[in-house]
């Protein structure tokens, strides 16, 4: 709707919606006539008085009303402006409405959206926060709050490094903020040191990633920490008790070993076939349980992080080629071809070779006892930061259900047909350890009946002049 008056709130023109709306045909039919002979007294009224304030203010008012008749009721927004002569003086008024209702049931529900998704992240029992570049909150929840003992809104716009008591834990929280940022790659940090308001000493494992947020040009970093302290006691505990049975354990063990090793050499005189059979098997089952041990060990060294990494430079494809020789004999009696495959250029990488070979041979070691005939394929290539090697098999596989958990401790599933060597199924929980220590990925996949492939990645090491 468009409109021109004069000083009295005649109207001198309007256009045809102007017309529809006072339900006339033709604009011609409006001309000449006030508010009052168009519109109930209780709005003609009210738009003679806005008509009054913008001619004696000589400025424009814009304004959005909630209108109800005939118990329909719409959103309008209208904008008024005076009307001057040549000299200067108010002459009438303009101005234009026209209808926002949906514009405001659009708003709404986005407000109420708002206020839900606020409920929500404030209801979340994990801190969930956004911050600017350089470390200015942005959004915080209640649980944000309660760990630095403000209200959230107080937080908002305040660096985090003024509000953190523990300068070296604020460090920490912008050295991985800026390292998001320069990737634009989402960054997990499995253990932060976060001392409260209080003083108290939480242990947190944090994500954050890149995040573009509505009416902010620069990108911005998405963070949710959760507060993991008690279960790492419990987990500390819990190792704590493995590594002190598993080292009583080592020495009687060894013990044993040694002599029955002393009985298989007849250092201690002769024995017969029969007791040589049982001697073997005994020796068989030490081993076995020896490398239990060495397995508990491993995965209670790493969950405690106390594992040192001795790395240098290697090439990949050299490591792969060693675990080959290792299990050559065993596969060829089952009947099992180990293939390589390499691309041509050599995968450099800066890593603990004795652990990432441990790595490789655990997944060879699951292949061989999951393939009963058939073909492991160990491949290596080189991808844009990363390497990546895979070990595929063509064993009996594993169902859906199962594949999201095997590399969890202790996970045994009933993919080995027939008898075989059953382990503590540590071997991919330490091999995911080992390969997130060297900042890489490991995951699977696979089909019942079509094999399983396992691939991990590791940074990839640019040499200069290589």
């Amino acid at each position: 709707m468009v409109w021109l008056k004069d000083k009295k709130s005649r109207l001198l023109a309007v256009n045809q919606m102007f017309a529809k709306m006072a339900n006339r045909k033709k604009p011609e039919e409006v001309v000449g006539k006030t508010d009052l002979d168009i519109w109930p007294a209780k709005f003609a009224n009210k738009y003679r008085r806005d008509d009054r304030k913008v001619m004696k203010t000589r400025d424009h008012v814009m304004v959005e009303e909630l209108i109800s008749e005939k118990g329909v009721s719409r959103w309008h927004e209208t904008f008024k402006a005076p009307v001057l002569d040549a000299d200067g003086k108010v002459i009438g008024t303009t101005g234009f409405a026209r209808d926002i209702t949906e514009r405001k049931k659009a708003e709404v529900a986005l407000e109420e959206g708002r206020y839900q998704l606020r409920q929500i992240i404030d209801a979340v029992p994990y801190m969930i926060y956004a911050k600017d570049g350089s470390g200015r909150f942005l959004l915080v929840n209640r649980a944000v709050g309660e760990m630095y003992g403000k209200d959230p809104e107080a937080l908002i716009g305040i660096r985090r490094e003024d509000i953190h008591g523990v300068r070296d834990e604020a460090s920490s929280f912008l050295e991985l903020d800026k390292e998001v940022l320069a990737t634009g790659q989402p960054k997990i940090a499995p253990e932060e040191k976060f001392t409260d308001a209080k003083g108290d000493v939480h242990i947190l494992q944090t994500i954050k990633m890149p995040f573009k947020m509505q009416g902010i040009d620069e990108t911005v970093i998405l963070g949710v920490s959760v507060d993991v302290t008690d279960q790492k006691k419990v987990e500390e505990f819990r190792n704590d008790i493995v590594r002190t049975v598993s080292h009583e354990l080592r020495t009687p063990l060894s013990i044993e070993k040694e002599g029955i090793s002393l009985l298989l050499d007849e250092t201690a005189g002769e024995i017969n076939a029969q007791q040589k059979i049982i001697l073997e098997a005994v020796m068989k089952n030490i081993e076995r349980l020896a490398r239990m041990i060495d397995s508990l060990l491993d995965i209670s060294h790493i969950e405690a992080r106390k594992t040192q990494l001795n790395k240098t430079m290697v090439c990949l494809q050299d490591l792969v080629r060693d675990v080959i020789v290792e299990f050559k004999t065993k596969a060829s009696k089952k009947g099992i071809e180990l293939r390589p495959v390499f691309s041509e250029e050599k995968a450099r990488v800066f890593v603990d070779s004795d652990k990432i070979m441990q790595v490789i041979s655990n997944l060879v070691d699951n292949a061989m006892k999951f393939t009963q005939k058939g073909t492991i394929e160990i491949a290596v290539k080189i991808l844009k930061n990363e390497v990546e090697c895979s070990v595929q098999d063509t064993g009996v596989g594993i169902s859906a259900e199962y594949i999201s958990k095997i590399f969890e401790k202790f996970q045994q599933f009933g993919r080995v047909v027939g008898p075989g060597e059953k382990g503590l199924g540590l071997g991919l929980s330490i091999s995911k350890g080992i390969i997130e220590m060297h900042q890489g990925r490991i995951w699977a996949k696979s089909e019942p009946g079509q094999g399983t492939r396992v691939t991990f990645t590791l940074p990839l090491q640019l040499e200069k002049g290589a």
